[in-house]
């Protein structure tokens, strides 16, 4: 797979899941309310892996326990 990378490039991948859900939850507040239909996807993927971080967060705590 070939990547497409500028200087604003966040490498993602690279990040630790408790970076990714500041990124997600950064880019959430930098695109509310978003001004095209772009960002309104972009904000409603990033809730959406939010939410399966949140669930998977909640469930591995529970195995725990």
């Amino acid at each position: 797979m070939q990547k497409h990378q500028n200087d604003n490039d966040v490498a993602i991948d690279e990040m630790n899941l408790d970076a990714r859900i500041d990124h997600y939850r950064r880019e959430i507040a930098d695109l509310t309310p978003p001004a095209t239909f772009r960002e309104e996807v972009l904000v409603n993927v990033y809730r959406c892996l939010l939410q399966r971080y949140d669930k998977e967060h909640h469930a591995s705590h529970q195995a725990l326990t």
